[in-house]
């Protein structure tokens, strides 16, 4: 738990936050969390609100986030944040 709360920690500094859920869609993967974040910062901050956050391998994230790359629509220009 406390590598938990490190991570999402640097992840939303001075944001406080509330784990919603966790998603494990038709079963678990061994060393993936996949988490719905609620978080509370300043009013303006683009930390402030919900976010789906990952928690894996460096390498199992980046090649999922390549092939998020490969298909996303033209236009859309937020959800790859490294």
């Amino acid at each position: 738990m406390d590598r938990l709360n490190d991570i999402l920690a640097g992840t939303f500094p001075g944001a406080s936050l509330v784990v919603k859920d966790q998603a494990l869609g038709y079963r678990r993967k061994q060393d993936l969390f996949i988490l719905l974040v609620e978080a509370f910062g300043d009013d303006d901050s683009d930390l402030s609100g919900p976010f789906v956050v990952k928690i894996g391998s460096k390498e199992r994230l980046e090649k999922e986030r390549q092939g998020w790359d490969r298909c996303r629509p033209p236009g859309l220009k937020h959800g790859s944040k490294a």
